[in-house]
């Protein structure tokens, strides 16, 4: 997938598999690239049911003020360069892709819309950062007899509910994920054959509770995770 989409993985950090794939991912959101994976994906797993990204996509502002540096290295394939020089470094090679570069700094700036790459010692560039945050599903009540798992309104603001926690920042990781956790248990107890109504409201406890703490990472937590009690409740 990094291959197709012209992207180093190497230089993509993250320590864990989950930690890698996330900022991959608010790279690609940061350029608009995020369709084009999905696409990509539909060609390599065809049987997984995709969804194209939505038109107002968006980061949450948090994650898309976050410093990653470098995250994602793109090569540019295009015209040959011969004895070009930038900021007095010259470029040995013929073409962008491949080639090996010689000399300790390379500043590239204004590329794809006021995007830059900064590779080496000293090396800079300005780069323009854009926000992406998914907008929330469309108001609309559940009631109970509606409210199952293949539910079109329920996917939507579980599809909300879990975008916008994997994209929480380190520091509320850990509630985030126990809130997606919390979020497939009461799915679970609410499809049981017998629903228990006293379990499903002791995990709506929980699960205010969490949203609460995450309030101020990701804002519209509150009141998406209320609709998501009432539906299943």
């Amino acid at each position: 997938l990094c291959f197709e989409m012209g992207v180093d993985y190497e230089n993509i950090p993250g320590n864990m598999k989950s930690a890698f794939i996330r900022n991959l991912i608010v790279s690609l959101a940061r350029k608009g690239q995020l369709q084009e994976m999905v696409d990509l994906l539909r060609m390599q797993r065809p049987h997984v049911p995709w969804e194209n990204v939505p038109v107002d996509f968006s980061l949450p502002e948090s994650v898309a003020s976050e410093d990653l540096q470098q995250v994602v290295q793109h090569n540019y394939y295009g015209d040959v360069v011969q004895g070009n020089k930038y900021g007095g470094d010259h470029i040995v090679g013929d073409k962008f892709s491949g080639d090996k570069v010689g000399g300790d700094q390379i500043t590239v700036g204004d590329i794809s819309g006021a995007e830059g790459i900064a590779i080496g010692g000293g090396a800079s560039a300005s780069v323009q950062k854009t926000t992406y945050a998914p907008s929330p599903p469309e108001s609309q009540t559940l009631s109970a007899s509606t409210a199952n798992p293949s539910d079109p309104q329920l996917q939507r603001i579980i599809q909300w509910l879990k975008m916008n926690l994997e994209f929480a920042s380190p520091e509320y990781q850990t509630t985030a994920n126990d809130l997606i956790a919390s979020i497939d248990i009461v799915l679970d107890v609410a499809g049981a054959g017998a629903k228990n109504d006293l379990h499903l409201k002791l995990l709506g406890l929980g699960q205010q509770q969490l949203a609460e703490d995450l309030k101020d990472e990701v804002p519209g937590i509150d009141n998406m995770l209320a609709r998501f009690i009432t539906a299943v409740s």
